[in-house]
């Protein structure tokens, strides 16, 4: 499928706004009123502990964060993947995207050379992140693996529940499922912990969607990595030169991050997808 929201084609869609979920979802003007397409997400099966809400919980119905800023950016994506020969996609919110700016010289060094793409946009929560993915952001792409990282931001400000976004990180990967190739491993990193105190709400969520995730019995090509120990003390605190808003690491701290992540990536790489790789033990 195609990237279908371009800029002159913004005008053959309508944002509606459904009440039940206040949620802006983006539909065709002659097909406003079919349904929205909400479902459970099927990954987790019936032998799920967790109990995933379904109806009116906006982690799940997928929608664009709105018009301007964020939809050209993703329409540049969308022209950056078509094309690509991307072998690493990574997949999130600011996270993500940062790994370009604040992260930009271990990026750089160490994972442009595995022909990485960085799909990564600023405030995407789980239903941003499922938009994109319906609307052709991984549209030609037969990446080896992707990177997803996502969630956090539904909790943050309690917009979501924990059960609500574990549902919506799990529906993000279902789609992941169905729309890359059968050869391309999921590379499913936990919620990064945040806040400076470790019994904040908004961290004990992201602890709690963690070992639901990490519990779960998941198909043969999506692999759980929980890297939250990378930004802790062992008495919990975050260590702030590695993240010093206690939420967005520092380059130091995507230097670290690289460091425990790049195995895995070249764990789900074929050796042809590597152009060159530097090597951390020989760096000061």
């Amino acid at each position: 499928m195609g990237c279908v929201a371009t800029t002159a084609g913004v005008q053959r869609w309508r944002l509606t706004r459904l009440v039940a979920w206040g949620c802006l979802i983006l539909l065709p003007a002659e097909s406003a009123s079919e349904e929205t397409g909400i479902r459970s997400p099927s990954v987790l099966g019936e032998d799920s502990t967790a109990k995933l809400p379904t109806d009116s919980n906006t982690a799940l119905v997928p929608c664009p964060q709105g018009e301007g800023p964020w939809l050209e950016k993703f329409e540049r994506q969308c022209r950056a993947a078509r094309g690509s020969d991307a072998a690493i996609v990574f997949l999130g919110d600011s996270i993500t995207e940062s790994w370009q700016t604040v992260g930009s010289d271990v990026w750089a060094k160490h994972i442009v050379p595995l022909r990485a793409l960085n799909l990564g946009i600023a405030g995407d929560r789980t239903q941003h992140v499922r938009w994109r993915l319906q609307h052709g952001a991984l549209a030609d792409l037969q990446p080896s693996a992707v990177v997803l990282l996502i969630g956090t931001n539904n909790l943050k400000e309690q917009r979501n529940t924990a059960e609500e976004t574990l549902a919506g990180v799990c529906a993000v990967v279902t789609d992941l499922l169905q729309t890359t190739p059968q050869s391309t491993q999921i590379l499913l990193i936990g919620i990064l912990p945040c806040c400076e105190s470790p019994d904040d709400p908004w961290r004990q969520s992201a602890a709690w969607i963690n070992r639901r995730l990490a519990n779960h019995h998941w198909p043969s090509r999506v692999r759980w990595l929980d890297l939250s120990s990378v930004f802790l003390r062992p008495d919990e605190s975050i260590r702030v030169e590695l993240m010093a808003d206690y939420l967005h690491p520092t380059s130091a701290g995507y230097r670290d991050l690289a460091a425990v992540l790049l195995p895995h990536l070249h764990g789900a790489l074929r050796p042809a997808d590597v152009l060159e790789q530097g090597d951390f033990g020989n760096e000061q």
